[in-house]
């Protein structure tokens, strides 16, 4: 296999990993608008609370699982960047798509909260969560009772709130670079 062959598969397995990044940001909204329809529509549900629950748990797995997606990605565009573009003429977008996140670093710090709100990979469910944890507290009547499921339900929107917030997306990408540069130069001696 060429390097281009092998540079036009990565590229093709990226595209699949921000297709299934999609597809679980999909199911989480059909799963949390189908729970809050139900809950809504059977008036005996909203008297139990604790139907939550399974809403948090299930967009903290599914935001989990994102956030091994992107991982996944930032590994294999790492991988690209240092092995595959250096040796193919015309093929250098990850090259400049980490170039690109470089350059706005000074904005990223000036809008801390917009760009981490907004345009991470799991935003979305914090989103989520922050909605469904206002309907939650919305059928206990704005009092907040200690409970199970009022704890539970907190500590999942914590959750979601560090995974969003607090992206490590630099640091884990520095890791990768320099994982494959170590790499690179073993090879390059044993050569």
């Amino acid at each position: 296999m060429s390097m281009k062959d092998e540079y036009i598969m990565l590229r093709g397995e990226i595209d699949d990993i921000i297709k299934y990044m999609h597809q679980y940001f999909m199911l989480a909204c059909g799963g949390i608008f189908a729970a809050l329809a139900y809950i809504f529509k059977n008036p005996d549900s909203t008297n139990n609370p604790n139907i939550f629950i399974a809403a948090f748990a299930a967009l903290v797995c599914i935001a989990s699982r994102v956030r091994v997606f992107s991982n996944g990605m930032t590994r294999i565009s790492t991988y690209m960047e240092i092995f595959l573009e250096p040796n193919i003429d015309g093929r250098k977008w990850e090259t400049i798509s980490h170039y690109r996140i470089n350059n706005n670093r000074g904005a990223d710090k000036k809008n801390f909260f917009m760009n981490n709100l907004f345009f991470r990979s799991n935003s979305a469910y914090l989103i989520l969560g922050i909605l469904a944890y206002i309907l939650y507290l919305n059928i206990l009547e704005w009092k907040f009772v200690i409970s199970t499921a009022t704890i539970f339900n907190t500590i999942a929107l914590c959750i979601l709130a560090y995974m969003s917030l607090f992206n490590r997306y630099n640091k884990v990408r520095d890791k990768y670079i320099s994982g494959w540069n170590t790499i690179k130069a073993h090879v390059k001696e044993q050569i």
